[in-house]
């Protein structure tokens, strides 16, 4: 029986370590490695490159071409600002009339008209006094409208 044991011990020593080889075979994890595109370090020739270099005379000349249509330019902005104020004066072709309430007309010039004084209200799409009448609504306070005649008559 010794000898049993003594070879069933030799066999589990011989055994053992080839088993417990392969149970503990680790893999080593490689790391992943993405690819990163190079960069594009090409250089593109210009074929125009030799007439973009200017000498120092092209250079001043350009210059004064340059200072010359910005002298022009500025004529014509301070022509064009004076059209606008012509345009925007009172009595100017610009300039709008709006209702600043139901018995006042002002216009753009700055000019004022009392409606109401003549008995009628702002007409609100025309932006001034309404100069007949077709419902008592267009007439101002303590007036109203004269549908056969069209005018606003005082209550």
């Amino acid at each position: 029986m010794t000898r049993f044991r003594l070879a069933a011990l030799l066999g589990l020593m011989i055994v053992t370590p080839a088993l417990a080889a392969q149970m503990l075979q680790v893999q080593p994890i490689q790391p992943r490695v993405q690819a990163v595109p190079a960069p594009d370090l090409t250089v593109q020739q210009d074929s125009d490159a030799a007439q973009k270099v200017m000498t120092l005379e092209d250079a001043q000349a350009r210059i004064r071409q340059l200072t010359l249509e910005k002298r022009e330019l500025d004529g014509k902005l301070t022509q064009a600002l004076a059209t606008i104020d012509e345009w925007t004066k009172r009595g100017g072709s610009l300039v709008h009339a709006y209702c600043e309430s139901e018995d006042v007309s002002r216009s753009s010039a700055g000019e004022t008209e009392n409606c109401a004084a003549s008995g009628y209200r702002c007409a609100s799409v025309e932006g001034t006094c309404r100069k007949s009448c077709n419902v008592t609504t267009d007439c101002a306070g303590y007036h109203v409208c004269d549908t056969a005649a069209h005018v606003c008559v005082r209550a």
